[in-house]
């Protein structure tokens, strides 16, 4: 059996919507504006809708990484420009004058992962 309940009147009579829902074996559909909107059903109408219709037709979306902090900005640029340079020293347009340069950078980047771990 199913009652039609306006969307006004399922906000104030909530607890006794579900209740009716999860004891009284009746679904509730609720309208806004004269169109069913959703239902409410007891746990048989969910194994039910689990059984024959297991996925959605729309998927959930997958979740958004976080953006990068300020020393995760810092640690890229570090590592890209030790990148760089040991490129320019294996082409041997510098020669082993970078050494020391590449030396710097990667105790840098050493510092900013410390730094990481530690937060």
């Amino acid at each position: 059996m199913e009652r039609y309940v306006w969307v006004r009147n399922a906000r104030l009579k909530f607890a006794d919507m579900l209740n009716t829902a999860a004891y009284g074996s009746e679904r509730i559909v609720i309208l806004r504006r004269g169109e069913e909107l959703c239902f409410v059903g007891g746990l048989a109408d969910l194994d039910y809708l689990r059984r024959h219709r297991p996925l959605s037709r729309f998927p959930e979306p997958p979740p958004i990484p976080p953006e990068p902090t300020e020393t995760e900005i810092d640690l890229e640029r570090c590592e890209e420009n030790v990148r760089f340079l040991e490129r320019l020293r294996r082409t041997h347009w510098a020669g082993d004058s970078l050494e020391h340069e590449i030396s710097e950078e990667r105790a840098a980047i050493e510092e900013v992962r410390r730094a990481l771990m530690r937060n």
